[in-house]
């Protein structure tokens, strides 16, 4: 699929090109992969920016995988990435009610409940007493 080759590649303007011609940006290719999810694993925050201005969702899983862009963003500690796919509607609950939500920063967190997730108890009283978290 040559859109996600393109991001693999890092290569901003054929994937901008791409997206002009019409690439769907929530296609995924033969094994599975979402374009946005490519683009947030490599940390390209041009890529992303420009996926989710022509129509990506941030929320999208494919079928069979697990996680979504904004999910990989938040375990992997993209904190610019995690802000941009909020921006553009992430879902901060899809996040904040995983089983994994110990592999997720004080920061990321933070970021989530204040764009209106709703976090487990535990995790907000260790913000109202100001202790450390992860």
């Amino acid at each position: 699929m040559p859109l996600i080759e393109a991001i693999r590649c890092r290569q901003q303007e054929i994937v901008h090109l791409l997206l002009e011609a019409g690439a769907n940006p929530n296609a995924a290719d033969k094994r599975g992969a979402l374009p946005l999810k490519i683009a947030v694993h490599l940390g390209s925050e041009p890529i992303v920016q420009l996926l989710l201005e022509h129509g990506a969702d941030p929320n999208k899983r494919a079928s069979g995988e697990t996680t979504s862009a904004i999910q990989h963003a938040a375990f992997y500690g993209h904190v610019e990435l995690v802000r941009v796919l909020l921006e553009h509607g992430g879902d901060p609950d899809t996040v904040l009610q995983t089983k994994s939500l110990f592999r997720i920063r004080g920061p990321i967190l933070q970021m989530l409940i204040d764009a209106g997730g709703e976090a487990p108890e535990e995790i907000l009283r260790m913000l109202r007493k100001g202790s450390a978290l992860p």
